[in-house]
């Protein structure tokens, strides 16, 4: 009775391995891709910025962030750099 308990066991442990096995992976992006506070963005319009775009972007984020720190508007780095980040944004790229 022993046997035959243990292998119905394995087959059963078995055929449940099968059928996960069968199964197609999610699609889930992993949970730290992004930031929790905005969502993903896509653009099928835009281009990769240049390292020269990149390069300037950062100096504006840079300049931004220092102005909002001497006005010492009592809000935290994470909001400073949000609110910078919405002003770069909402500027229209120069050509």
């Amino acid at each position: 009775m022993n046997r035959l308990s243990g292998a119905f066991a394995l087959i059963a442990l078995a055929a449940g391995s099968l059928a996960l096995a069968q199964m197609p992976p999610s699609q889930s992006p992993p949970s730290s891709a992004y930031p929790s506070s905005s969502p993903p963005r896509t653009s099928t319009s835009q281009q990769t910025p240049s390292s020269d775009e990149q390069a300037a972007k950062k100096a504006q984020m840079k300049d931004c962030l220092a102005k909002e720190q001497a006005s010492n508007s009592g809000l935290s780095k994470q909001q400073m750099k949000k609110h910078c980040e919405d002003e770069l944004n909402s500027k229209p790229p120069k050509d």
